[in-house]
């Protein structure tokens, strides 16, 4: 889809910096050992909830930890207790 927008994407990439100006922005970034800066009028980040874009451009992230399932049993009785969701 970004391709149709005249867009390129790059997995297993790394931004390992950006600088932002009136005219765009110029991302450092890392793959296989090597490292590079390339300018650009937009960068979208779409890098996970880590995101270094998204950190710089001071969006915020109210995210909740996922819920957690957890089961121990140890029980001599033929059927043991059901687990329960934390």
């Amino acid at each position: 889809m970004a391709g149709r927008a005249g867009c390129a994407g790059a997995l297993g990439h790394t931004v390992a910096d950006l600088e932002q100006d009136g005219d765009g922005v110029e991302v450092t970034v890392e793959s296989g050992g090597r490292r590079w800066r390339t300018r650009a009028a937009y960068l979208a980040g779409c890098d996970g909830s880590r995101s270094l874009v998204r950190k710089r451009a001071g969006i915020g992230f109210p995210a909740r930890p996922p819920p957690t399932t957890a089961c121990s049993r140890t029980s001599s009785s033929p059927t043991p207790p059901p687990c329960r969701s934390a």
